[in-house]
Order: C-alpha cells, then sequence, then structure tokens
C-alpha cells in the first residue's frame, strides 16, 4: 500500500519504502496525528541527528535523546523490531504474567 501511495525512495536502483512517513499520514488522516516529540526540558548530551554511526564492533549507541522521545526510563526495557531492512526501537511495557524479563530468541 506504501509504494502504491509513493511513499518510497529509490536507493541503489530497488525501492526502499517509508513506513514511518505512511502510518503518520495515515493517522493524520484519522485525526490522530503522531510524529517525533522532543522533550522541551534541558536535555544533556548532543542534539538527536537521527543518524548513529556504528562502531567496528557492531555496536549502535542509542543516546539518551531519542529514549526519552519514546518515554523510556534507565532500567526499563526497549522491544527491537525488525521489519524490511529496518530496525524500530518501541517502549516495552512490563507484563504482570510474565516471570522472566527474558524475551525467547525466534530463529528466521
Amino acid at each position: 500500500m506504501a509504494l502504491d501511495a509513493g511513499y518510497f525512495q529509490m536507493r541503489n536502483g530497488k525501492a526502499s519504502v517509508e513506513r514511518s512517513e505512511f502510518l503518520e499520514a495515515i493517522a493524520a488522516a484519522h485525526g490522530t496525528p503522531i510524529g517525533r516529540t522532543i522533550p522541551k526540558q534541558g536535555c544533556k548530551g548532543k542534539k538527536p541527528t537521527y543518524k548513529i554511526k556504528v562502531s567496528p564492533k557492531g555496536i549502535a549507541p542509542i543516546g539518551l535523546s531519542y529514549i526519552r522521545q519514546i518515554g523510556v526510563k534507565p532500567g526499563e526495557f526497549v522491544n527491537v523490531i525488525i521489519e524490511d531492512d529496518s530496525i524500530i526501537l518501541e517502549a516495552s511495557i512490563p507484563n504482570e504474567n510474565s516471570q522472566t524479563d527474558e524475551v525467547p530468541f525466534e530463529a528466521a
């Protein structure tokens, strides 16, 4: 649907879907605009650039400003979703029935 609606960019001769923009447009059309919100209080560290460099060891550190935007506090968990060559981070909602904090690994 996103491709048909024109929410894509050509990268290396391949269509790359702009999923976030597409979902924001759907939400706005339904009267519920969503998007990035930057906290108004002072923020330690650098301002968000929405670009992170991966270290030689393969680690991509997420800065405090990004973590604050999704409402996660130190010690809380973040869900990692891998979808169409993208990594999506979202705040993890604690489950009262869960007895362990570990999430089972699903092999592809």
